[in-house]
């Protein structure tokens, strides 16, 4: 019974004491000039947050797990790991550094995400003529009339008869729908989640919420979502771009004249409608989704309300339909595009506050950082033929399927403006039997900016804060600073941590970047070292960091990169046509995006064009080689280029994965594991799902047989990932000198591909990846391990592991149909309206293991364990049963039969504590012969409020029942928890022989500082705990390492007024750890610490050492 007493008191009191000792888990699809903001634009902190974050990295990837902590939050259910994370996959040329540097991202809260799929959600957009407001006419605020319209895109939340009374069919003659819902990734400390959202309503309103639906299968709890307008002064002085950037062929001398109001074109404020006088766009474009408030299934809550802001818009080449002369606009572009195509949106929402279910929280504050910084993006379109001699070589097998001539979308192209009969121009001399038509203009251009970001500022609980300081006016960047410097204070202002940070920049060598010419796009912040001030505070003990860089650092604009994104060294100077491949008949993977001389065989036909997007292995520039820690030890990293198995040829792919590691302790002590990504045969493990879709079959003529293709210098596709990388190994074997090796297998692409909307057998689904606006995504299977063994140095096998994964689908996955504007060539030659009909699935899934089995090779024997896991609830999908059977035919199960979803506890499903299972039956079976181990059950209060737990949910009882009858429902009482705090703090228990035990917490309710053995909290003064409680928040506030003596003398009358019970006290330093324990002997231990808060001694009440402890740091 002592015993029992004695792990309740260490499970429920001291996990609040104890730690050191201390506090004892795309791209979307379309981006063109109808919709400049259909990616995701987010802030490299932000973007490699999720990067870095929503999956594991393991060697499925081939990518290293590496990361710095520095201080770990504990409060309640609440843990929050402070961290950096570095990500090899970072280094695309594009990338801006975050304000940690290139390649690193700050784990130190959380932040929540839209990725556009396909079409924005909540777009109506429609092609209109917009003409000065007549007496006749409709007008709006700024006195504009749109005229008859065609709507053109639909999205997933938008309906018709949200906006139109009365549908024409001329209306819709070109309208396609939305194919996919836009996607949400969240991630916080305890959440990871994927989800999109669905209306609820028949009358669109925006008054009326949203509903989320998950896409992980999990049991989080997501909040409806409102639609409204957010308030954007704060960006009113950053706001716009430039008349010069949006327009750059206006008539400057005409429109910027001391007659037109005096707005002057080099001025950045107000450019583009912004806060002008006039009822701006920016006011009324202003509207996205309001706070997120989410539940994991602990039932800890998450509030995402602080946001960035983002703004887009095109640029317009064309003077006449971008500038309009008329009334008294002018000198403003024509609304006809800016009114339809500038956006303003929120760019991520991040992490407010986390509350458990016992009112712990953590705050996050943030401040926000202003820029009118922006990129300019080229969206190049061109034509691309074959040569008819190559066509030659694959007439024969070039399969026609069905007879389709598909025309998506009209307009100029080629010189053609508004053909009276939809489809191709009428002077195009070729009659093709097949045509895709993309009726687009040969390239846009599309400014984007973050003009406003959030950084974190500073964390505070009830213990303490963090505080974060950027004080490095950055080359690379003109906003935000870089960050200089981590504290972690306690409620005394004591620092508890402390961290700075060196950086210098990876510079440049590319023409552009002479020493004349370096600009912010030669820059990129590159991470050096974190000191550890609280070790040394001259800085000379923490992390140093090496990076590769014998290869030259491209500009950030450069045009040397390969399809996705990486420095391929090429002299690229243009981003028009690009070469690529063609090889029939292989659907979506027949248009290649580079050319290899891997590829043997008349199957392969090769497009020269003026880009070259192959990948090389300059990809490999500026990532980490080495860490030295603050110990001396070091880890290097030498990398290699991914590569890819593609119809039995091996294909180098972008991106890095890593090829050995060498860990040294600096004493001459070296391990060294060798990683290896192939199959038994020899070639390549790596798949990958798709290509980037950087060109489209437009047309195909058979009497010349040749093949017209238009090509893209972006993806027009979601680039398809596997566990957040391009490519996934099915075999690594990691070998480790002299120590044997290890033989991994993973379920991969080739097994678990993507399912896409195929919805005929045409010509263009056959030889092309068409339409390519959806798919449905199985990557919750991929990378998961499917075998492993374990052989020793002379290839002996001693140990196998198989494993086997069951996929649920919840009940709300579901089939979205959804329709594409196209035209067909009817019998008589002319161009119809058509629409063509696609399907894929939404689904909401999650894998779960179901089976493993392990062999170990002991003596030419094999002995075999296997583990069953079993989830046979209706109700939800937590493990019900695990069965262990033994080598010798022995079993051990364990049955998890209730969940808070399996009662008619209704207290614990509002508050979404779901995953606890409430009641455990353990039992063995041996010989044929079954006995049960143990039967136990947690009682929680069903409402509130209640004497024990006030307005809080929390454990009751915990009962055992008989163990020879499983089904008895006669049941022993082990222990009650009689009385909680309103911080959830346990008060008092009771076990079953009735003997009750009293804690008191102090420190301002958040460490235990008395247990009171065989007494009630009821009969103990109350004078006497307050004086307690208030000498421990006076030693709160006066620091560490601080005289304790009024602390302990008050502890002590504490016991000298309770002399007939068995009392033991405890003292602290807040954040560092526990300073004394004074038992009911009263022979006291001290603990004391070093400036870096570590524990050093542990002395008795004589000053005699105990215990000693030494940090081997190099000095």
């Amino acid at each position: 019974m002592k015993k029992n007493t004695a792990i309740i008191f260490f499970l429920v009191v001291f996990q609040h004491s104890f730690g050191q000792i201390e506090d004892v888990m795309a791209i979307p699809s379309t981006f063109d000039k109808k919709d400049s903001f259909n990616r995701l634009i987010a802030t490299p902190e932000v973007s490699l947050f999720h990067k870095v974050n929503f999956l594991p990295i393991n060697l499925y990837t081939g990518k290293p797990d590496v990361e710095i902590p520095l201080y770990t939050i504990k409060t309640g259910d609440i843990e929050i790991p402070i961290s950096l994370k570095y990500d090899i996959g970072a280094n695309k040329v594009e990338e801006i550094a975050s304000n940690v540097g290139w390649g690193w991202s700050l784990q130190s809260g959380g932040s929540l995400t839209k990725i556009v799929r396909d079409i924005d959600d909540h777009d109506f957009d429609s092609e209109a003529e917009i003409t000065p407001c007549r007496n006749n006419g409709t007008c709006d605020d700024i006195n504009l009339q749109f005229t008859e319209a065609k709507v053109l895109r639909l999205g997933y939340l938008r309906r018709l008869s949200d906006k139109l009374s009365s549908i024409q069919g001329s209306i819709l003659s070109n309208l396609s729908d939305d194919a996919l819902p836009d996607l949400f990734l969240v991630q916080a400390p305890g959440l990871s989640s994927r989800f999109h959202l669905e209306r609820n309503f028949s009358q669109y309103s925006p008054l009326q919420p949203y509903k989320a639906i998950l896409l992980d299968g999990s049991s989080v709890k997501i909040e409806d979502v409102y639609y409204n307008n957010f308030n954007v002064e704060s960006i009113k002085d950053f706001a716009g771009f430039n008349y010069k950037d949006a327009v750059p062929n206006i008539e400057y001398s005409y429109i910027f004249s001391s007659s037109n109001n005096g707005v002057n074109a080099d001025n950045p404020i107000y450019q583009i409608r912004g806060f002008d006088g006039l009822p701006g766009l920016m006011r009324t474009k202003s509207i996205d989704y309001g706070n997120f408030n989410i539940s994991n299934e602990k039932g800890i809550k998450y509030q995402f309300s602080t946001f960035d802001i983002n703004e887009s818009a095109p640029v317009f080449y064309d003077i006449n339909s971008s500038y309009w002369r008329g009334d008294n606009h002018v000198g403003y572009p024509n609304l006809r595009h800016f009114g339809s195509t500038y956006k303003i949106k929120k760019g991520a929402w991040h992490l407010d506050r986390i509350k458990d279910t016992n009112n712990k929280e953590v705050n996050f504050t943030y401040k926000p950082v202003f820029t009118f910084e922006y990129e300019k993006q080229l969206n190049y379109m061109d034509l691309a033929k074959t040569d008819i001699n190559e066509v030659n070589k694959i007439y024969n097998n070039l399969e026609t399927g069905v007879y389709y001539n598909f025309i998506a979308n009209t307009g100029p192209f080629w010189g053609a403006k508004d053909t009276p009969v939809a489809g191709p121009p009428n002077n195009y001399n070729e009659d093709p039997q097949y045509v895709l038509w993309k009726g687009v203009d040969p390239f846009s251009e599309n400014m984007y900016k973050t003009t406003q970001q959030q950084i974190l500022d500073k964390i505070t609980w009830e213990k303490g804060e963090v505080l974060f300081f950027y004080d490095l006016q950055r080359k690379d960047k003109i906003n935000p600073k870089a960050l200089t410097e981590i504290k972690v204070k306690n409620n005394a202002g004591d620092i508890i941590k402390h961290y700075s940070f060196n950086y210098s920049y990876f510079k440049s060598s590319d023409a552009g970047c002479l020493p004349e010419t370096m600009d912010t796009k030669c820059y990129r912040l590159k991470l050096d070292k974190i000191n550890d001030l609280k070790i040394n505070p001259q800085g000379t003990q923490g992390y140093t960091f090496k990076y590769n860089e014998s290869i030259n650092i491209p500009r950030i604009d450069s045009k040397s990169k390969d399809f996705m994104g990486y420095y391929n060294g090429q002299s690229n100077s243009t981003t028009n046509i690009p070469s690529f491949t063609f090889s029939p008949n292989k659907r979506r993977l027949s248009i290649i995006p580079f050319q290899s001389n891997a590829f043997i065989g008349n199957e392969f036909i090769k497009i020269n064009g003026e880009v070259n997007i192959s990948p090389t292995n300059y990809s490999l520039n500026g990532l980490l080689t080495k860490i030295t820690y603050p110990t001396g030890g070091s880890a290097e990293f030498d990398y290699e280029n991914n590569m890819f198995n593609f119809y039995n040829f091996d294909i180098l792919s972008p991106g890095a994965r890593i090829k050995h590691q060498i860990l040294d302790d600096e004493k001459g002590n070296k391990i060294i594991k060798k990683y290896k990504y192939t199959t038994t045969n020899g070639k390549s493990s790596g798949g990958i799902l798709n290509f980037p879709k950087i060109a489209d079959l437009m047309l195909w003529n058979s009497g010349n047989k040749n093949l017209t293709f238009q090509t893209y210098n972006y993806s027009k596709a979601n680039i398809e990932l596997t566990q957040n990388s391009y490519v996934g190994y099915a075999r690594v074997i990691e070998e480790i000198e002299g120590n044997g090796k290890t033989e991994y297998i993973f379920n991969d692409a080739n097994q678990y591909p993507n399912e896409y909307e195929y919805s005929n057998d045409s010509f263009f689904s056959k030889h092309s990846f068409y339409p390519g606006r959806s798919y449905t995504d199985f990557d919750n299977r991929r990378g998961t391990l499917s075998h492993k063994y374990i052989y020793d140095n002379n290839g002996v096998k001693l140990l196998e592991e198989n494993y086997n994964y069951a996929n649920y689908k919840a009940i709300d996955s579901k089939f979205r149909i959804f329709k594409i504007g196209t035209t067909e060539k009817n019998n008589n030659g002319y161009y119809i309206p058509k629409k063509e009909v696609f399907t894929v699935q939404i689904l909401n899934s999650i894998n779960r293991p179901s089976y493993k089995e392990v062999i170990e090779y002991l003596n030419d024997k094999k002995l075999i364990s296997k583990t069953e896991y079993l989830y046979n609830s209706p109700k939800h999908l937590y493990l019900t049963e695990q069965k262990t059977t033994f080598p010798d035919g022995n079993y051990l199960i364990t049955s998890y039969n209730k969940y808070p979803q399996d009662t008619n506890n209704t207290a614990l499903t509002l508050l979404n504590k779901l995953d606890t299972p409430l009641e455990t039956i353990s039992s063995k079976t041996i010989n044929g012969i079954t006995k049960i181990l143990s039967k136990t059950e947690t009682v929680y209060n069903t409402s509130i409020p209640t004497i024990q737990t006030g307005n809080l949910v929390l454990p009751l009882l915990v009962r055992s029942f008989d163990i020879e009858n499983a089904q008895s429902i006669l049941s022993t009482t082990e222990t009650t928890y009689d009385k909680y705090d309103a911080k959830g703090n346990l008060q008092q228990y009771t076990t079953k022989d009735g003997i009750s035990t009293t804690i008191i917490w102090g420190y301002n309710q958040t460490q235990p500082i008395a247990k009171i053995e065989n007494a009630k909290l009821a009969d103990i003064n109350s004078s006497f705990i307050n004086a307690i409680v208030a000498a421990s928040e006076t030693d709160a506030t006066a620091g560490t390492n601080n005289d304790e003596t009024n602390l302990l003398n008050a502890f002590k009358t504490f016991k000298d007024n309770l002399p007939g019970y068995k009392i033991t006290t405890y003292s602290y330093d807040p954040l560092i750890g526990v300073r004394s324990i004074t038992p009911p002997s009263g022979i006291r231990e001290s603990y004391l610490y070093d400036s870096a808060g570590r524990l050093e001694k542990v002395i008795n009440a004589d000053g005699n050492l105990l215990k000693e402890f030494k940090y081997n740091y190099k000095q």
